[in-house]
């Protein structure tokens, strides 16, 4: 073969590694369908973005109207619409997109809320994979978060639920489910509340028995038990939980210690009744303080893209987890001034690899050390 010919190959293989997301340190974004459609500059932060929400209603003011026999429709993208070109850039920027199923508008646990249309989904499970399924294929899709915040125990908060047992059912055939018929490598999470991962609550002993179908949970560290916005990771006022220890309890009692399968929650704007709204700076100083709790962990999420003013919350809060996004395959990236590891020596240069008549984009990531480990891991499977 000439040198051209051998080229081809590593530039195809370079262009898939290109769009190879790390599975820590994300930057994930919570984009509500009836909002306005995402800038380029909010997509240039972002890791993951999970479009929010399929649901089975159709909205109303006073209470949504649910589908009886729990039907989901085809959901929009953004505002209000199909937008399949934008789930084709960010495919092709290397972003990982998502489909939430459930969010308030389905029902919630608490007080004053009237919505109650998880009720009619209790028990037909199998429809409801088959229909997320069919939707992720449908619009080409790479998972599926399950955004559950209703009852789940009979009796919760002196609510006079009684379809606890249902409830703890439906999630767990859902969840084992949609990890066994969606597209394989596809990503199913959970985005519960803070207070419904507390030590022995039926959610949290639920994810338990399915962890292997888990691939990561998103907590809601907004609007329940912890306030890390204004307390700090590790610390608590008053009655509070504090963030560090309930954020633990989940890396080892699901994970076994592993922390990049927990992504922490925030609100940027929408959560100001219960004082749970973060600016950029408490996040990122939040996230700063994980990183000396974690030297590997999940990284952060937040509700919701609309409230990303042009990237601005997000890119502050990205500060604290670039430097070490990749860590969970070797490949974060290093001090320049670091010695070279005579285990993984320096790349050769690039006139040695590339022809300078084929110099492409993706050529000159030749010398990107990522691109490196992963070519030679691709090669030795």
């Amino acid at each position: 073969m000439t040198r051209l010919s051998y080229l081809l190959p590593l530039t195809l293989l370079l262009a898939a590694l290109n769009n190879i997301v790390a599975e820590d340190n994300r930057m994930v974004a919570f984009l509500g369908n009836w909002q306005a459609c995402p800038t380029a500059a909010q997509l240039s932060e972002y890791t993951h973005v999970i479009i929010s929400f399929a649901v089975s209603y159709t909205w109303s003011p006073s209470k949504n109207i649910c589908s009886q026999t729990c039907e989901i429709a085809t959901p929009p993208i953004c505002n209000n619409a199909p937008n399949p070109g934008l789930i084709n850039d960010l495919h092709a920027a290397g972003k990982k997109v998502l489909l939430s199923f459930g969010g308030a508008g389905m029902g919630g646990s608490w007080a004053g809320d009237v919505n109650n249309c998880w009720d009619y989904c209790f028990g037909r499970e199998t429809q409801v994979v088959d229909r997320l399924t069919q939707i992720v294929k449908d619009l080409k899709l790479d998972g599926v978060d399950i955004d559950y915040e209703y009852f789940y125990a009979d009796n919760q908060n002196g609510s006079g639920f009684n379809k606890g047992t249902q409830a703890i059912n439906f999630l767990s055939k859902i969840t084992t489910g949609l990890k066994s018929k969606l597209p394989a490598g596809s990503v199913v999470s959970h985005a519960p509340m803070d207070a419904d991962l507390v030590k022995g609550s039926k959610y949290l002993t639920m994810l338990a028995s399915v962890k292997s179908s888990v691939d990561y949970i998103l907590p809601q560290y907004y609007n329940g038990i912890t306030r890390p916005a204004v307390d700090g990771f590790f610390k608590a006022n008053g009655d509070r939980v504090v963030t560090a220890d309930h954020y633990k309890y989940l890396v080892d009692y699901l994970f076994g210690g592993d922390a990049t399968r927990v992504v922490m929650g925030f609100c940027i704007s929408d959560c100001a009744g219960t004082g749970s709204n973060t600016l950029a700076t408490q996040a990122k100083s939040v996230m700063n303080e994980v990183n000396t709790a974690y030297s590997c962990h999940g990284g952060a999420f937040f509700w919701v893209a609309a409230h990303d003013l042009n990237g601005k919350w997000s890119s502050v809060v990205n500060e604290a987890l670039e430097s070490k996004r990749g860590c969970s395959n070797g490949s974060s990236p290093t001090n320049p001034d670091t010695p070279t590891d005579p285990g993984n020596p320096a790349p050769p240069p690039m006139e040695d690899c590339c022809p300078s008549a084929a110099r492409t984009a993706f050529c000159l990531t030749w010398t990107n050390k990522y691109a490196i480990g992963q070519i030679s891991s691709l090669v030795h499977r």
